[in-house]
């Protein structure tokens, strides 16, 4: 995944993702670092993915 547009709290520039895992179809872990080298920020992100309306899905769908 790119494009998250994080800034690093201390410094203000981009964040990058170093590495991620998937702990479930909806759930991942990301690990961050500032792409400024001389700050050397690193932190640790989750991103959760949830249904809004779940019911319009539903009625999308269709059947036999």
């Amino acid at each position: 995944m790119q494009g998250l547009g994080l800034h690093c709290e201390r410094c203000g520039s981009r964040m990058r993702i170093r590495t991620s895992r998937r702990l479930h179809p909806y759930y991942s872990r990301f690990y961050l670092e500032c792409s400024r080298p001389a700050c050397d920020y690193r932190c640790r992100g989750d991103f959760t993915v949830q249904a809004v309306n779940d019911s319009a899905n539903s009625e999308n769908r269709t059947t036999g």
